[in-house]
Parts: structure tokens; C-alpha cells; sequence
């Protein structure tokens, strides 16, 4: 057992890395904005699908985020314009924009999966060499550092303010509906852009991978949560990094474990479940 899990460390640093953009993205929604979004599971394979197809015609990788950032971000602004135009729950936005998507996903690839080894991305082909790691890591830092000096601008106080007082934020003649967008812009470009890394990491895109995003990443934000506390706001964007590793770590003990790779969103379900009781008994809810 302790063998497989010491084989699976790598691995999860590698996938906790890249997961902590998404568990960032969706503290900004669910915290910061005070606005479930459902988009992330949707949006994590577009940029994955994205970058299959751009990376089999020979695009160069800053074209390729470029593209990715772009079109997933239009995708969280869309779900937050339905939902605010047409008066529609953000649940319910996020339910419609899901199903769009997926079919989407194929017109993209004409396919349910595609295969990469044979390109050369980002991440070097053996999972020995350092710097893999160290783009994992830079993408996670640059993404931690950009979220925390935009929150401390006048602009950030003004996006947490609507977030928590929207009516507050409206009575000085702020637009809900554009810190909405921008909460919805965010989340979905920082999932686009996981989605895309670990196409490159994983060599392989399918149009299912995107599945139990949301729910993995509100369980990291919910362990880092426990962990280190959310009382500033260094923390509640730490949180969710540091809770994204812990989750790998998790699963790879899971594994680890002899359970069947299938019941890991079963145990995801269970993580979450138990992380909810010891907010609630630690009285951090």
C-alpha cells in the first residue's frame, strides 16, 4: 500500500497544482461573489478540447491559452447574462449552459476523445523532469498573486463589496450586473486554463474529464478552508491552493487503498460530506 501511495506523489502534486486554478475560480464565485456557478465542470473541458484541437494543427501554446482564456471566459459571462437578463436562478443558468456545451465539446473535436503523445506542449514527456512542476507551481502562484493585487484594488473592494452587500453596492451606483460578469468571466477562464493544462499533462482529452470538477474543487476550498481559516484575504485564496494538493493526497491514498479508480467520486462525496460536519462542529460555517 505505502509503495503505491509514494508512487502516486508525484502525481498528485502535478494534478493538485493545476486543480488549485479551478478551486481558486470558484472561491471567487462562491465566496467572494456570494453566486453558485455550475460552468466550471463545463468550461474545464472546453479548454481542454480547445487545446487538442489547436495543438494537433501546430498553433503555438501562447495562442492556444489565448484562445482558451478567451472563449471560456465568454462562457461564464454568457451563464451570468442569462441568468441576470432573464431573471433565471444561476443554477438553473448553469444547468442550460452545461448542456449547451457538451455538445459543443464535439462540434470542436468531431470526436469523444483525442490522443496527444505525439505533439510536443508544455509539460516535458517524462513525469521525472522538475519543471514540470515548476510550471504547475508558476501557474498556480501567478494565478494566487494576480486574484490577491486585483481583490485589493478599488476595484476588488468594490467586486467583494457587491459580492456580500449587492444592494449596498447598487445604492452607490455600482452595476451588479458588471462585478457579476466579471465573477463569472474569472471562474471559468481560471477552470479553461486547468482544463488546458492538464490536456498537456495528461496527453489525452475526453469530453467527460470536465465531470466532478465543481464538486472536487469546492471540497478543496472547504479542507484548505478547515485547515488554514478564510479571516483575510490572503487566506481565502490560500485556501483553496492548499486544500486542491490536500485533495490529491487524498485520492492517492485512496487509490492507494486497492479501491477501484471508479470510487473516487464516490469518496468525493464522502470528503465533502465529512469537511461540511467539521466546519459545522468546528464553527468555522
Amino acid at each position: 500500500m505505502f509503495s503505491v501511495l509514494i508512487e502516486l506523489i508525484p502525481l498528485s502534486i502535478m494534478e493538485g497544482l493545476i486543480l488549485s486554478l479551478p478551486a481558486m475560480g470558484i472561491m471567487v464565485s462562491f465566496r467572494l461573489f456570494n453566486t453558485p456557478d455550475l460552468t466550471p465542470d463545463g468550461t474545464f473541458t472546453l479548454g481542454a478540447c480547445i487545446t487538442a484541437v489547436l495543438v494537433s494543427l501546430g498553433a503555438p501554446l501562447p495562442l492556444v491559452f489565448l484562445i482558451v482564456a478567451l472563449s471560456c471566459g465568454l462562457v461564464g459571462a454568457f451563464n451570468r447574462f442569462i441568468s441576470y437578463s432573464l431573471n433565471i436562478h444561476p443554477l438553473l443558468a448553469g444547468i442550460i449552459v452545461l448542456t449547451m456545451l457538451f455538445s459543443v465539446y464535439f462540434r470542436i473535436m468531431g470526436t469523444s476523445n483525442i490522443a496527444l503523445f505525439e505533439y510536443n506542449m508544455l509539460f516535458a514527456k517524462t513525469d521525472e523532469y522538475f519543471g514540470n512542476y515548476a510550471i504547475a507551481l508558476a501557474a498556480c502562484l501567478m494565478t494566487f498573486t494576480g486574484l490577491h493585487l486585483y481583490f485589493k484594488t478599488n476595484s476588488g473592494l468594490v467586486f467583494r463589496a457587491m459580492g456580500q452587500t449587492p444592494e449596498l453596492g447598487k445604492g452607490y451606483g455600482f452595476s451588479h450586473l458588471k462585478f457579476s460578469l466579471l465573477a463569472g468571466t474569472l471562474t471559468s477562464t481560471l477552470t479553461g486554463i486547468s482544463g488546458s493544462l492538464m490536456a498537456q499533462s495528461q496527453e489525452f482529452v475526453d469530453v467527460n474529464m470536465g465531470i466532478g470538477i465543481l464538486v472536487q474543487a469546492l471540497a478543496s476550498m472547504m479542507i484548505g478552508e478547515v485547515i488554514i481559516g478564510a479571516h483575510t484575504l490572503f487566506r481565502q485564496l490560500l485556501a483553496p491552493a492548499i486544500g486542491a494538493l490536500i485533495y490529491q493526497f487524498i485520492a492517492s491514498f485512496i487509490i492507494s487503498l486497492g479501491l477501484p479508480s471508479t470510487d473516487l467520486k464516490l469518496m468525493t462525496g464522502v470528503i465533502v460530506i465529512t469537511v461540511i460536519g467539521l466546519r459545522r462542529y468546528t464553527g468555522r460555517d
